[in-house]
């Protein structure tokens, strides 16, 4: 299995900037896009859970810094709006392997 790259710890690494008109400016970027990987764990959502708790707590043995990878639990269960996860109460959500994923603090 071929490892995604993450730069910087940044869900805008790969991102670009488009004009608008000239008068504004989006920042637009890709999505990161996952299999999965035997070695995932999950986490069932409950009342009062953040994404930014919940990576601290699976990634604070993997990571210098756990709490900064939410966005990469976010992206792959396709959660549009990180701060409001309480759709999700009772849910098992995958938490990717940060191993798998080659990553570059």
């Amino acid at each position: 299995m071929a490892q995604l790259q993450l730069r910087d710890n940044n869900p805008y690494a790969n991102g670009r900037i488009v004009s608008i008109s000239g008068s504004f400016d989006l920042l637009e970027r890709k999505v990161l896009e996952y299999t999965g990987s035997a070695s995932d764990s999950h986490h069932t959502v409950k009342q009062g859970d953040l994404l930014t708790t919940i990576a601290y707590k699976k990634y604070k043995t993997v990571v210098s810094d756990p709490a900064k990878y939410w966005w990469i639990i976010a992206d792959v269960n396709h959660i549009d709006n990180p701060l409001d996860i309480d759709h999700l109460i009772g849910t098992d959500i995958l938490i990717p392997d940060l191993v798998i994923i080659k990553l570059r603090e």
